[in-house]
């Protein structure tokens, strides 16, 4: 099963959000940063450079943070991936033996109007007429199955 294409556009849209939305807050505390020091060395006071490490130190968690659930979002991704794959080999096994059970059926039926045919007694046409029906319920069914599948 793969990623219809709004899925994975909503997707990419999102993680795109988020990288800008991430970037551009990294980008005010480098600015920050630049201005506590800038702002340091020409004022010499400890106070500027107190302000400086405690800016850097936000940023070395924002970047640890982006990090972490930037990976942590694609191994959720790969494994929603897996999943996906797994529920679709899983559908189409169903499927299959859906199909499969639908043609199982009519064989039975088939076998007895045959059968039915060779005891030609009383209740052998309604037996017969039974069979065809459900041979034609069955059938029907299938096809169904065989359009979903398709």
């Amino acid at each position: 099963m793969q990623y219809n294409g709004l899925e994975k556009t909503a997707q990419e849209q999102n993680t795109k959000t988020v990288l800008i939305g991430a970037a551009i807050g990294m980008g005010i505390l480098v600015v920050l940063l630049v201005w506590a020091i800038i702002q340091s060395a020409h004022e010499t006071s400890a106070l500027g450079w107190i302000l400086a490490g405690i800016i850097a130190a936000w940023l070395g968690i924002a970047v640890y943070l982006l990090v972490n659930v930037n990976r942590t979002l694609a191994a959720q991704r790969r494994a929603y991936e897996g999943h996906a794959v797994q529920r679709a080999e899983y559908e189409a096994d169903v499927h299959t033996e859906k199909l499969a059970h639908s043609f199982q059926i009519c064989l039975v039926q088939s076998k007895v109007i045959a059968e039915q045919l060779d005891v030609n007694d009383e209740n052998s046409r309604d037996m017969i007429n039974r069979a065809l029906d459900t041979i034609n319920f069955t059938a029907k069914n299938g096809m169904e199955l065989a359009r979903e599948g398709s």
